[in-house]
C-alpha cells in the first residue's frame, strides 16, 4: 500500500503549488481536494491550471492516485 496525503492542507494554494510545496516534504503520492476541484473548474483557463499540474507531477515522478469530490444528494 503506498501510503498519500490530501492537497486540501494547502486549499488555498493552487494546486501546482500544492503539490511541490508537499513534494518538498517528501510526499509523492496525492489525492486531490474538492477544493482544488473546484477551483480547476471554475477557472477561466482550467487547462492551463492542468497543464502546470502535469508538469509538476511529471518533472517529479508524482502521483495521483484519488481526488475528493463534493456529492450532492
Amino acid at each position: 500500500m503506498d501510503i498519500s496525503i490530501w492537497t486540501g492542507i494547502y486549499h488555498k494554494r493552487p494546486l501546482d503549488e500544492a503539490l511541490s510545496k508537499l513534494q518538498s516534504a517528501d510526499w509523492s503520492n496525492f489525492e486531490i481536494s474538492t477544493e482544488h476541484l473546484v477551483r480547476i473548474e471554475t477557472s477561466e483557463t482550467p487547462s492551463l491550471m492542468i497543464d502546470q499540474v502535469n508538469k509538476v507531477k511529471d518533472e517529479h515522478d508524482l502521483n495521483i492516485t484519488q481526488a475528493h469530490a463534493m456529492l450532492f444528494a
